[in-house]
C-alpha cells in the first residue's frame, strides 16, 4: 500500500480537533487584523467551522479567499485552509505546513494536502498527506516528505513502526549523480531508475564502522554496483528485482541472498572489521541477480561472483587485487569462489567476447546440469575445464587478476 493510500484511507477517522492540534504541530496566533468568521464561505468556511471557527486553533481569518492555481487558500491567525476540487479543504500549519513551503506548497511536488494533520498509531508522530506524497512529523527527527518508490519500500517495511523508524531526512541526491536517498532512523532508502535499496541499520548501533558502512551502502553503493552487475556482467539476463534489501545479522554467514531472493544478508562483525570490504557487497548482490537454474552451477555462481568483484577492482577489505587461489576446500575452482573466479577470468581474456555475459545468459535460459556446463566451456573454449584450468595455472592466474 503506497504512502498516499494509507494515509486515505485513515483520513476518514480524523482525530478529535482540539485534542490533536493541543499535542501537535500547530501554533495559535492572535491576528490583531482579524476578520469576521463570515469571512470564511463555501468549502474552505463548512471546514473552518466543523473545526470549530475562530474557537478553532486557527483563529480568526485574516484574509478572505485567495485563488491560487488550481484552487484557493484562506489564511488565518494560525494557520492556512487550501482547497482544491480534487483534493478537498484541508488545513496546513507548524512545522508540518513550513516544510511544505519548502517544497513549493501547492506548486512543488507534494501538491494539495489531501488530509487534516493526522496523530499516527504511536501518538507520537503526526503526518500530514498530499498529493504527491505525505509529510511526517516527530520531536526528535522534525518533519520530512516521503513519497515514490522510497515511500512505498518503507511502508512495506512497517512504516514509522517497523525497523527504519521514522524519515530523518528529506528526499536527498545521491553522490553517485543518478538516485535519491532518504536517511531514517534506523537505516536508509536509496532509488535510481530501476532499483530501490534498503539498508537496514537496526542492529548498528554499537558498530560505527559497520553503521559508515550501511550508510554509504544506503546513499549510493548498493544502486551504482546494481547498476554495474545489470550491466557488465549479466547483460541483460538477470533478476527483474524492482528492489533488494539489505540488513545485518548476528551469527550468520559472512554474506548471504537466499536462492532466488532479494533478500541480502551481512555479518554485522565482519563489515565492523572490515568496513571497506565492497567486493564482499558486490559479490552477494552478483546472488541475487543470478538465480540461475539447476543444481549443476555452484562453482559458476560463486565463480562470476568472485570474479566480478576483482574486475570491478573490489577485491576483499585488505588484501589487494591479488586472489587467493589454493586448491583447498571451497577454493577449489569446481566449488567456486576465487580460484573459480580465477579461472572464468583466464577464459575471459583468452576467448575474448563476451563469454562470461553468454554464460550466464545460458545459465539464465533453463535447468542445468554440471555436465551440461562443462559441456558448454568445451564448446564455447575448445578446451575442457580441467584443461583450461592446467593453462590458468601454467599462466600463474592464480597469482594475479582474475
Amino acid at each position: 500500500m503506497s504512502v498516499i493510500r494509507r494515509v486515505l484511507v485513515a483520513a476518514a477517522a480524523t482525530a478529535v480537533v482540539a485534542a490533536t492540534f493541543a499535542v501537535g504541530t500547530a501554533s495559535s496566533a492572535v491576528a490583531a487584523d482579524c476578520l469576521p468568521e463570515s469571512a470564511a464561505q463555501g468549502a474552505i468556511g463548512v471546514k473552518y467551522r466543523e473545526m470549530g471557527g475562530a474557537r478553532s486553533p486557527l483563529g480568526c481569518p485574516t484574509t478572505y479567499e485567495i485563488g491560487v492555481s488550481g484552487g484557493a487558500r484562506q489564511v488565518f491567525a494560525g494557520g492556512s485552509i487550501y482547497w482544491s476540487a480534487t483534493s478537498g479543504a484541508h488545513p496546513v500549519w507548524g512545522l508540518i505546513g513550513e516544510k511544505w513551503g519548502e517544497t513549493g506548497w501547492e506548486g512543488g511536488h507534494l501538491g494539495f494536502p489531501t488530509s487534516d494533520e493526522l496523530t499516527n498509531p504511536d501518538g507520537v508522530g503526526k503526518r500530514q498527506v498530499y498529493q504527491g506524497g505525505t509529510i511526517y512529523w516527530k520531536a526528535d527527527t522534525g518533519a520530512h516528505p516521503v513519497w515514490g518508490a522510497i515511500g512505498e519500500a518503507w511502508g512495506d517495511l512497517g512504516w514509522e513502526a517497523g525497523d527504519f523508524g521514522y524519515p530523518a531526512s528529506d528526499v536527498v541526491a545521491s553522490p553517485d549523480g543518478v538516485g535519491v536517498y532518504t536517511e531514517f532512523q534506523r537505516g536508509w532508502i536509496y532509488w535510481s531508475p530501476g532499483i530501490t535499496c534498503t539498508v537496514n541499520a537496526k542492529l548498528l548501533g554499537a558498530f560505527p564502522n559497520a553503521r559508515a558502512f550501511a550508510a554509504a551502502a544506503g546513499k549510493q553503493r548498493c544502486g551504482e554496483q546494481w547498476r554495474q552487475i545489470r550491466d557488465r556482467v549479466v547483460a541483460g539476463r538477470y533478476q527483474e528485482w524492482n528492489r533488494v534489501d539489505i540488513k545485518f545479522c548476528h551469527n550468520c554467514p559472512v554474506g548471504e541472498v537466499p536462492w532466488g531472493s532479494n533478500q541480502v544478508s551481512l555479518l554485522v562483525e565482519h563489515v565492523q572489521a572490515r568496513p571497506n570490504d565492497w567486493g564482499m557487497l558486490a559479490h552477494e548482490l552478483t546472488h541475487a541477480a543470478q538465480a540461475y537454474r539447476g543444481d549443476g552451477s555452484g562453482w559458476v555462481t560463486e565463480g562470476i561472483a568472485d570474479w566480478l568483484r576483482y574486475d570491478l577492482d573490489l577485491p576483499p577489505d585488505g588484501r589487494g587485487n591479488d586472489p587467493r587461489c589454493e586448491q583447498l576446500h571451497h577454493n577449489h575452482y569446481t566449488q567456486g569462489y576465487e580460484c573459480a573466479a580465477a579461472l572464468l577470468g583466464y577464459i575471459q581474456r583468452t576467448v575474448g567476447g563476451h563469454v562470461l555475459p553468454d554464460l550466464n545468459a545460458y545459465l539464465h535460459d533453463q535447468n542445468r546440469s554440471g555436465d551440461a556446463i562443462r559441456s558448454w566451456l568445451q564448446n564455447k573454449t575448445g578446451r575442457t575445464p580441467d584443461q583450461l584450468w592446467a593453462a590458468c595455472r601454467a599462466a600463474e592466474c592464480a597469482g594475479g587478476r582474475p
